[in-house]
């Protein structure tokens, strides 16, 4: 499973930009899988609850603490997942979450940018060491999905308060907010 761990470059850029983007992470078998097991899980759909958009559209996701045994649980614990993060954050880490983001192409309501880490600093997390890890299940394309926004930011200078990325794909938030390593297919 998985293509290995971030490579140096792509560290130096994640230190450099507060993110990287890891294309073919996993191959398309095991995307494949992920996405029929996501689709078929009943479970998963049955945990899944709606979000306002903030907009009047709703998104659907589930959420979850522990990692478990099931293939999201052994995707989020794969030597890939877990040794970039180690590298990341120089050190030892651990799950904190994970989340499935359940939105219909075109019709879904949008994923507003957000900032969690002043949610997890109330639930006991004193330090911004924390990393993000989102693998693309669906082909998350501007035409279907539409723009995904990242920000280049020192995150471990500047935290803010959530604020919304607008459909256009223009942020409407200040820089300087944590954005951590993503992986894609």
């Amino acid at each position: 499973m998985a293509s290995g761990p971030i490579t140096p470059d792509r560290l130096t850029e994640y230190r450099q930009k507060g993110y990287t983007l890891l294309r073919r992470m996993f191959n398309s078998q095991e995307i494949d899988l992920l996405r029929s097991s996501a689709k078929q899980d009943k479970a998963l759909d049955d945990h899944a609850f709606g979000r306002d958009d903030g907009r009047g559209k709703i998104v659907r996701l589930s959420l979850w603490n522990h990692p478990g045994n099931t293939i999201y649980g052994m995707f989020a614990r794969c030597e890939s997942i877990v040794n970039s993060a180690e590298r990341i954050l120089d050190g030892e880490v651990y799950h904190y979450h994970s989340k499935m983001i359940m939105k219909d192409a075109k019709t879904g309501g949008a994923w507003a940018w957000h900032q969690d880490y002043g949610y997890w600093y109330q639930n006991g997390v004193l330090s911004p060491d924390l990393c993000s890890a989102s693998i693309a299940v669906d082909p998350a394309t501007p035409a279907i999905y539409g723009p995904s926004l990242i920000v280049s930011a020192n995150f471990r200078r500047s935290f803010g308060v959530s604020r919304s990325c607008s459909p256009t794909g223009r942020s409407s938030f200040l820089p300087g907010l944590p954005i951590a390593a993503m992986a894609s297919t």
